[in-house]
């Protein structure tokens, strides 16, 4: 009994520890070649590490009906898969889809063990070190007469939005740490000041669809939960207002007046307005799901089709009607509905003991559910993590409690532990093709040979993500 304490203890802190390393490095995957890559390989250890921890201890137990449920979802991808017309690349996909499912059933069950204190210090921390990251690779820059656009300086990132990808789910539960007076007074400091960083970046990088999902998520948290709403909307304007302030004083004023580079976001017109490009990607979508209704192209299949815009639609809702088809499109959506409601109905009566932060939760899954709507926020390696994260933290809320219903029984701890296994398994089959992959110059799926050096990147599992 005392090996398997400390075998489950050792797990805990290796996967806690694997976490935090992927999210901590954030700034640094540029210095591998491609971030996009760099982000995509280090996925595949945690990926094992967070089965591992749900395979020890009593974590593999799962609700009888959602076990159901996943099954059903399971069985269509599969047949997709099947379907598709390379199930290989199909099958990459799954196992990626499946092992992100498995990571955020992971941090669920570690902010179980280790408390949601150590969770939120975690999350701070991390982008904390990739702001200041950012402003002393700025400062360096601007006093030595480099570029001052700010499109031109993302660390960690090959491409400015897919930083904003990751800030979207994270910023909701830094301005929720901020503001939730439960929280210790130098945690809630330590928000405050990242909460306050991380939109300067924004307002710098003139993000559009995270700055959308972010308004449109505070809005609607106010008006759900009226009084923590409340709060939750002020600090998000104070945190917001701050932002603008620091903004014009350190990348604007205090350049001019040491005759350095003023950080500006350099745009073309065609970059601040591509819905010409969204409405090409949703229509190939759309027809790729009319050519096959029930099954769909198949999972990573919109990359089959070569359109020189991107492998991915911008839209998560309309890449899994056309790869995925129509009838798992309903069934996904319409039980992830479910829980979505189920969650707030269960912090709308919790009443009095509802937290700042239990709505911040809420509002960080509004905001990467409406940014999934215009953006590839499901598909870049970064950003499939702080959902994951914050995935998680919805589902283990503090508010509220429910006695389980006979429906929500688990199913036998051993039926859980052979289901992952199998997935252990599967994992480690994928890990090493895509291992070898990333040794290429230029990784593909596949081993395929690599796009032209002058065509544009056009990200999916890879930053050359053609099939």
């Amino acid at each position: 009994m005392h090996q398997n304490n400390r075998a489950t203890q050792l797990t805990a802190i290796l996967f806690g520890g694997g976490l935090l390393a992927l999210v901590a490095l954030m700034p640094f995957y540029s210095a591998a070649g491609s971030a996009h890559n760099a982000a995509r390989l280090a996925q595949i250890p945690l990926f094992l590490l967070a089965t591992v921890f749900l395979l020890t201890g009593n974590r593999a137990c799962w609700a009888r009906a959602n076990a159901l449920k996943v099954g059903a979802l399971a069985a269509l991808m599969l047949i997709s898969a099947l379907h598709a017309h390379q199930p290989a690349a199909a099958f990459r996909e799954l196992w990626l889809s499946f092992s992100l499912v498995f990571l955020t059933l992971a941090i669920n069950a570690l902010q179980k063990e280790v408390g949601t204190e150590k969770i939120l210090l975690a999350i701070v921390a991390s982008w904390f070190i990739y702001e200041m990251f950012f402003l002393l690779a700025w400062t360096a820059s601007a006093l030595n007469g480099g570029v001052g656009s700010f499109w031109l300086m993302v660390p960690g990132f090959d491409n400015p939005r897919f930083l904003n990808h990751a800030q979207t789910p994270a910023l909701p539960l830094l301005i929720g740490i901020a503001s939730d007076p439960r929280h210790a007074v130098k945690l809630r400091r330590f928000g405050w000041v990242t909460a306050m960083l991380s939109i300067a970046l924004m307002i710098g990088l003139a993000s559009r669809a995270s700055s959308i999902a972010l308004v449109v998520s505070a809005l609607a948290v106010a008006v759900l939960f009226r009084r923590q709403g409340g709060v939750y909307l002020k600090g998000a304007l104070i945190a917001a207002i701050a932002a603008l302030a620091f903004y014009f004083c350190v990348f604007y004023a205090l350049p001019l007046q040491l005759d350095a580079a003023v950080m500006t976001a350099q745009h073309s017109k065609s970059d601040m307005v591509s819905d010409h490009s969204r409405l090409f990607l949703w229509k190939i979508a759309l027809d790729q799901l009319m050519s096959s209704p029930w099954l769909g192209v198949g999972p990573m299949h919109f990359a089959d089709y070569v359109n020189l815009r991107a492998a991915h639609p911008h839209n998560i809702y309309v890449q899994v009607l056309a790869e995925y088809g129509l009838p798992l499109a309903l069934l996904m959506f319409g039980w992830l509905m479910h829980l979505l409601w189920t969650g707030i109905r269960r912090r709308q009566a919790a009443g009095g003991q509802l937290s700042v932060w239990d709505v911040s939760v809420v509002a960080a899954v509004f905001a990467l559910a409406i940014d999934g709507f215009f953006s590839g926020n499901f598909v870049m390696p970064v950003s499939q993590v702080w959902i994951c994260i914050a995935i998680a933290l919805f589902a283990g809320g503090s508010a509220g409690t429910t006695e389980p219903s006979p429906a929500a029984q688990p199913i036998q701890p051993m039926a859980g532990r052979l289901v992952m296994l199998a997935f252990l398994a599967v994992q480690i089959w994928f890990s090493y093709p895509t291992a070898k992959e990333y040794e290429m110059p230029r990784p593909t799926l596949g081993q395929r040979p690599p796009s032209p050096a002058s065509e544009p990147n056009n990200p999916r599992f890879w930053l050359d993500g053609w099939l």
